[in-house]
């Protein structure tokens, strides 16, 4: 039956449907994507860059080692839960060192992280990724918390909203405040016209080739699938970082998304530590990676809609806008600086090893995507080879949308 909530939901679920070209349907087996952003640029020096032999980098008092394979990262006994996620996880992890974003401006340095320039005409890597087969998921890239630049492809991404409004469209709730009718359905002569105007364009199309029907009838498909969602989906319950990820979870076990987005930092989790740099991001490491532990948990034992479990299919992004300053400054903080580390794990990730890497003074090195070798003629990382890694992982030619800009080799299955 054609409800006004159908009808809304109709409506959200079109604009995927007729903005866009159609796509063809996603294989099984192809990879979903879930986005960690840290607010505020993380210190590497805290974990992923253990440089203790350098003469111009400070570290904190109390640091070691820990190991694992070609992976070696700094460990500190306040940082107890990022040991045991390591511990538990780091085979399945890689993580990229020396990643340029040659600036110190926040949001600059946000854009080019996720989109791999600064003009903001780009859509981001969740976006681009979803939007390879957007017409398959009713609501392709969902961002729970954190940033989103979807550029021309505004369709593709979708807001749960802080005050759970997405789920309130979801669930019927957002309709029956000041509306008599929200409630009841349309009547069966206004469900008539709706049945004749898609069967009009079932055969219009099917004369002319006009793919009205089709966008209609996807829209149609769309609600029902969002519509059914309703009572094995909550996506408007967080309040903290671990309830984000669950939502985020939840959007993939439903099979409306393809891509989701979630920030460490909506809950006051934020890494900008000009003063006290080591009592910042100290805790914020092991908030991040508790999480971390939470999700890989949860990825692990939820069931995936084609069969099997969400971690069979799903990579986990893990990264920041920048880098922290290789010294001290007069407030025990570090500035922010022009370099910063990813992690990637999951799905048909090569686990325990570092990729390129950090010199004496914490710049990016040198390296070659392709072969893996550090080359001291050549420019650092930047993110858009994270981000064609991430496409060719997606199962897409990154040439097309960033030509002469190799994937990392080591990062591909």
């Amino acid at each position: 039956m054609i409800t006004r909530r159908r009808l809304l939901l109709s409506s959200l679920a079109s604009t995927v449907a007729t903005v866009l070209p159609r796509a063809a349907t996603a294989s099984t087996g192809a990879k979903r994507f879930f986005f960690v952003w840290n607010d505020g640029g993380w210190d590497p020096l805290c974990l992923f860059a253990p440089l203790f032999d350098s003469q111009t980098i400070e570290f904190e008092s109390g640091v070691d080692t820990m190991t694992f394979s070609d992976l070696t990262l700094v460990d500190h006994a306040s940082r107890p839960l990022t040991r045991a996620f390591f511990e538990a996880h780091a085979f399945q992890a890689s993580v990229v060192n020396g990643i340029s974003v040659p600036s110190v401006s926040h949001d600059i340095c946000a854009l080019l992280a996720m989109t791999g320039g600064t003009g903001g005409d780009r859509p981001d890597w969740p976006t681009r990724i979803a939007n390879l087969d957007a017409t398959t998921w009713a609501l392709p890239s969902v961002v729970v918390s954190g940033p989103s630049y979807t550029a021309e492809l505004g369709a593709i991404s979708s807001r749960v909203g802080m005050n759970g409004q997405l789920q309130g469209l979801l669930d019927g709730t957002s309709l029956t405040v000041g509306d008599g009718l929200a409630a009841h359905p349309l009547g069966a002569g206004a469900r008539a016209r709706v049945d004749d105007l898609v069967a009009r364009a079932a055969a219009r199309e099917a004369a002319t080739g006009d793919p009205l029907s089709i966008d209609l009838a996807d829209s149609l498909s769309r609600a029902t699938t969002l519509e059914a969602t309703a009572d094995s989906v909550d996506l408007g319950g967080f309040t903290d970082f671990p309830s984000q990820l669950s939502v985020g979870v939840q959007a993939l076990a439903a099979g409306i998304a393809r891509c989701v987005t979630v920030s460490s930092g909506s809950y006051k989790l934020y890494w900008d530590s000009h003063a006290s740099n080591d009592a910042i991001q100290t805790p914020n490491f092991e908030l991040l990676f508790g999480g971390l532990a939470g999700l890989v948990a949860l990825l692990e034992t939820t069931a995936a809609p084609e069969g099997g479990v969400l971690s069979d299919s799903t990579v986990v992004v893990v990264l920041s806008e920048m880098g922290r300053t290789p010294q001290y400054n007069e407030s025990d903080g570090r500035d922010h600086w022009p370099f910063t580390s990813a992690l990637l794990f999951g799905a048909g990730i090569p686990g325990g090893q570092a990729v390129s890497g950090y010199d004496d003074g914490l710049h990016g090195v040198g390296y070659d995507p392709t072969s893996g070798q550090v080359i001291d003629d050549l420019d650092p990382l930047t993110p858009e080879h994270l981000g064609a890694t991430l496409l060719a992982l997606a199962g897409a030619d990154p040439e097309e949308s960033l030509p002469g800009i190799a994937p990392i080799a080591a990062l591909l299955p």
